[in-house]
C-alpha cells in the first residue's frame, strides 16, 4: 500500500475496504477508505440530471479553532495507482469565530467530472483520503450518492 502514492499518503493510520470499518473516526492522521459508489443511472437524460457527490458526514469541530482537512479521491486499485490518478476534490476550512462550541456539519463535492477525467467512472468503488491539517476533527461517515441538485466541488 506504502508504494502506491509514496510522498502523499506515508502517513497513513488506517486503510480499510469498507468505511463501517473506519468511522465514526477522529481525523488526527490521514484515513484512506474504499468507498463503494452507488448503482450507475441507466439512461443517458437520468446521468445529465444527477452529479455524483462525495458527502462526508457528522463533520464534527470547535468553532472557535482553525480548522482544515484535504479531501482526495482516486481510483480503486492501489496497486496500480499513482500521482496521475489522484485528484484533489478540495478542503473543509472553519475560520474561528472567536468562541468556542462544538459544531456539527456536512461537506459534499461534486465528483463526476473529476471521476471521467481520472478515468474511474466505470468504477464500483473508489479510494477517498482525508489529510488533516490543523487541530483534531470528527468525522461520522463518507459515501457517494447521487444529487439533482448538482452541488459545486
Amino acid at each position: 500500500y506504502q508504494k502506491f502514492m509514496p510522498n502523499l499518503y506515508k502517513m497513513h493510520v488506517k486503510y480499510s475496504l469498507i468505511t463501517s470499518q473506519v468511522f465514526p473516526t477522529t481525523l488526527e492522521k490521514a484515513i484512506t477508505v474504499m468507498v463503494k459508489r452507488p448503482k450507475k443511472k441507466s439512461t443517458k437524460t437520468e446521468k445529465q440530471k444527477a452529479e455524483e457527490v462525495l458527502e462526508i458526514s457528522g463533520i464534527q469541530y470547535n468553532i472557535g479553532e482553525f480548522v482544515k482537512f484535504d479531501v482526495y479521491i482516486n481510483e480503486d486499485t492501489p496497486d496500480e495507482s499513482g500521482p496521475e490518478k489522484t485528484e484533489l476534490l478540495g478542503s473543509f476550512i472553519n475560520v474561528p469565530h472567536g468562541h468556542s462550541m462544538i459544531s456539527t456539519t456536512t461537506k459534499s463535492f461534486a465528483i463526476s467530472e473529476v471521476l471521467q477525467e481520472l478515468g474511474a467512472d466505470e468504477f464500483e468503488s473508489v479510494l477517498v483520503t482525508l489529510v488533516p491539517k490543523s487541530s483534531t476533527i470528527t468525522i461520522s461517515g463518507v459515501k457517494i450518492k447521487y444529487d439533482n441538485t448538482k452541488v459545486s466541488a
